[in-house]
This record gives C-alpha cells, sequence and structure tokens, in this order.
C-alpha cells in the first residue's frame, strides 16, 4: 500500500512539474509589451463601409489580402490625438508591405474632422463613424485600435491609448 502512494505520489509531482513547464513555456512565448486580446479578438472583422473624409466610398472587404488596422477616434479625444501621430507612422512605416490603416472619426458631425485634418494631416483614409460602424465593433471607448489579418480575422484590439504598446512588433507577425 504505501508503495502504490510513492508512485501515486511520484507521479503527481511529475504531472505537476510537467503542468508548470508548459504554463512557463507558453508565458515565455507570449509578448510581454502587448497587453491582452481585447473583446473583439478571435472573432471576423464586422463590415465597414462608409464615406471617407475626401468623399470616397470605403469598404473593409476591398481590402481582403491584407492586414488592416483601423483606429477608432474623434478630434475632442485627448488620446486620440496623442496616438495619431503615432499610427501615422506605422502607416508610412508598412504601407509597402501590405498594411491598410484606416481612422474611424466618432465626431458627430464632418466638419471638426475636416478641419482637425486641415492642421494636422494624416497619410491614411479617414472614414465617419456610422451607428452601425460603430455597433458592428462594439467600441465602448477612444481611441480603440483593431487589427485585422488577411483572412479577415480580428487579431488583436485594445480599448486605450498605450505609448509603451509595440504595434509594429505586433503587425510584423500578420504581414
Amino acid at each position: 500500500m504505501n508503495k502504490q502512494l510513492s508512485s501515486g505520489a511520484t507521479i503527481f509531482i511529475i504531472a505537476g512539474v510537467a503542468i508548470l513547464a508548459l504554463v512557463a513555456l507558453g508565458l515565455a512565448g507570449r509578448d510581454s509589451h502587448l497587453p491582452d486580446p481585447g473583446p473583439r479578438t478571435g472573432r471576423m472583422a464586422p463590415p465597414l463601409v462608409g464615406k471617407s473624409v475626401d468623399g470616397k466610398e470605403v469598404n473593409l472587404a476591398d481590402f481582403k489580402g491584407k492586414v488592416v488596422l483601423i483606429n477608432f477616434w474623434a478630434t475632442w479625444c485627448k488620446p486620440c490625438r496623442m496616438e495619431l501621430p503615432e499610427i501615422a507612422k506605422i502607416h508610412e512605416k508598412y504601407k509597402d508591405r501590405g498594411l491598410v490603416v484606416l481612422g474611424v472619426a466618432g465626431d458627430e458631425t464632418p466638419e471638426p474632422v475636416q478641419k482637425f485634418l486641415k492642421s494636422n494631416p494624416l497619410p491614411f483614409t479617414n472614414v465617419y463613424v456610422t451607428v452601425d460602424i460603430g455597433k458592428g465593433y462594439e467600441v465602448r471607448s477612444l481611441p480603440t485600435s483593431v487589427l485585422i489579418d488577411k483572412t479577415g480575422k480580428v487579431v488583436f484590439d485594445i480599448e486605450a491609448y498605450d505609448p509603451k504598446l509595440d504595434f509594429g512588433t505586433l503587425i510584423e507577425k500578420y504581414l
């Protein structure tokens, strides 16, 4: 009987060590500089259709096969205004490798967005938000950024401005 307990205890200890090793390996492979994925991660991206600031129709479906970063922002949102120059740098760095950046402006009317973009030009397409876009993406706070892979799946999203977030490392994985 004692022999069975000791071999049972040994198996239990070996199983525990194995589980701890697997957990440690999983955590070691995770990007420590990236926050946990947001609520949209893992789902297919909802449709996004709207008018750009310059009046052109923009449809997310037109970018299938490309990696897309959608940034929901507003002119009245200070963290958004702080983040936009970084989003512009990301666009410039990765646009030739297949990244598409879409800004979705959450102001109630187009006028403040047009005025803002005249004095703060952004090199990527900006779309006016509609109720459908807001509902489809479940935007609860600004800024919100959503990264979509080449298959149309949301692979990362964040509902905040985080100056420590390394979008480049994240985007590199999917290009």
